[in-house]
């Protein structure tokens, strides 16, 4: 797991794992369609068009799906503003983008006066391909991760079965799954909460909280002040921890409250152990326990998904290039591409099932995968073997009467 992989010298941009993958994906996904349309006689430019347009509204489906999913009601509340839906944090669903990018592009075909079935027929194994490399940018991610794959006394079933480190999600989810202990070090509770929660793992790997004075000392006015409840308001000694703290506040690390409020609990929780065990402990100290830290072992879901859909690519680009009939890769995207979905949802750890005994993503596979199995009976039964708008395509003698598709 290696969600962040670099950082840009000189601006400080971290460059993440999923994203990178994501965007790589693209590209090569481009540039493969390019290829293809150039075999299947389509115009290249609209295929670029298709890519950025299926590009964007992927992005917004993704999110999109993931939030209805997971915080309908949050939204729904006003609980959540226009800032947090916009963020990209926890993630999207890549069923959600997929189908409206699809239907955005149709959109565009239309307008444009193009061959849906053809130039979707061009994009879909490029699409498929995209997703795989997307897959692996989840592994290194660490979302999308698979059921448990144990035997007795915990030891891994499989060979390839691997595990995440802690403050992944699957790490956090086995926690309150309780299938795994936290170490008494990595739990703490937040001001104003009770329950106590494993550590993130980004405010242990954070530099700002290594000895920093301010913080240190900061922590401890405040835990003075509480000492001091039951003095009076204006006693020297209360004003004078009051005083400190206010000069304080401004050069604590953290650029929102939330962060700040953190640093602040971190410190806090180093005081509280370094008083329990009579001696100073470190946050190098916490680095460390967490460094012994594991998820339990799972099926590595993300690989099984990147190599079908790998093998999906080949098969519909084969499709593509022995088709007597514009459509065909479409018809056999929305047949295949959700029986490899639907199954890998059977391996998923991380998806609720939770539409009646299955997945959402099996839900809407079932779904799509009639709707092919229909398009495909229409298809052959009744639209001709080449789309009338398909004009820069070679004529066939088999061709019918034209028909809108």
């Amino acid at each position: 797991m290696h969600p962040q992989l670099w950082t840009v010298p000189g601006i400080g941009y971290t460059v993440h794992a999923w994203g990178f993958m994501v965007f790589l994906g693209f590209w090569i996904a481009v540039w493969v369609a390019v290829l293809q349309a150039r075999r299947a006689a389509a115009s290249p430019a609209v295929v670029t068009t298709i890519a950025l347009i299926g590009a964007v509204a992927g992005l917004v489906g993704c999110r999109a799906m993931y939030l209805l999913h997971y915080y309908r009601e949050p939204i729904r509340s006003g609980g959540m503003d226009f800032q947090d839906v916009a963020a990209m944090r926890g993630g999207g669903e890549i069923l959600g983008g997929v189908l409206l990018a699809t239907l955005a592009v149709i959109v565009y075909l239309v307008a444009a006066r193009r061959s849906i079935r053809l130039y979707l027929d061009v994009v879909l194994p490029s699409v498929i391909l995209a997703m795989g490399i997307g897959r692996i940018g989840c592994l290194l991610a660490g979302c999308c991760w698979g059921e448990t794959c144990l035997v007795d006394a915990g030891r891994k079933a499989l060979p390839w079965a691997v595990r995440f480190p802690y403050g992944a999600p699957a790490y956090e989810r086995h926690w309150q799954d309780g299938q795994l202990t936290v170490p008494d070090e990595l739990l703490w509770a937040l001001p104003g909460n009770a329950e106590r929660t494993p550590i993130p793992a980004a405010i242990l790997a954070d530099p700002a909280i290594d000895g920093n004075r301010q913080l240190a000392e900061y922590v401890e006015h405040v835990q003075a002040l509480s000492a001091l409840k039951d003095a009076p308001p204006q006693s020297p000694e209360v004003a004078r921890h009051r005083d400190r703290l206010s000069a304080l506040q401004p050069v604590l690390p953290g650029g929102s409250k939330e962060e700040t409020t953190a640093y602040v609990a971190a410190a806090a929780h180093l005081r509280r152990l370094s008083q329990q065990r009579d001696r100073p402990v470190t946050i190098a100290d916490l680095r460390a326990i967490a460094a012994t830290q594991h998820s339990q072992w799972v099926h590595p879901a993300q690989i099984y998904d990147a190599i079908g859909l790998a093998l999906l690519f080949f098969v519909l680009s084969a499709v593509l290039r022995r088709r007597r009939r514009h459509g065909m890769v479409v018809a056999w995207t929305m047949m295949l591409y959700p029986v490899s979905r639907f199954l890998q949802e059977m391996l998923r750890g991380d998806n609720p099932h939770d539409v009646a005994g299955l997945t959402v993503s099996q839900s809407l596979s079932a779904v799509l995968f009639a709707l092919g199995l229909i398009y495909l009976l229409i298809l052959i039964r009744f639209l001709p073997e080449r789309s009338p708008r398909a004009a820069d395509a070679p004529q066939r003698s088999t061709d019918q009467a034209p028909s809108p598709a």
